[in-house]
């Protein structure tokens, strides 16, 4: 069982990749704008770069709320929803663990 709670968040962190790569992509094609007031964060750059950062403070400060485009609010609250799980079942891991 513990191997596939491992799989799955596997998967979800893949998943999760493909859809932060599309909230970039969706900033920087559809609020130039706003991508440019983050840094105008890259995929590869650091987890701990200023730019990606504020795009974190963005996603989970519920920023995104603030625009038009319900694309972009349904990939961001995606993302969220996907870490929340994927903490979910590290968390559900670790307490197996710790028995």
């Amino acid at each position: 069982m513990n191997i596939l709670l491992v799989f799955l968040c596997l998967l979800l962190y893949g998943i999760n990749s493909l859809v932060f790569a599309k909230i970039l992509d969706r900033l920087r094609n559809a609020h130039a704008d706003v991508f440019e007031r983050l840094g105008a964060p890259t995929f590869a750059e650091s987890n701990v770069s200023k730019s990606r950062l504020n795009l974190l403070a963005f996603l989970w400060g519920f920023r995104f709320l603030r625009t038009s485009d319900a694309e972009l609010k349904i990939l961001c609250v995606t993302s969220i929803l996907v870490e929340l799980l994927m903490l979910a079942i590290v968390f559900g891991l670790a307490g197996r663990f710790a028995s």
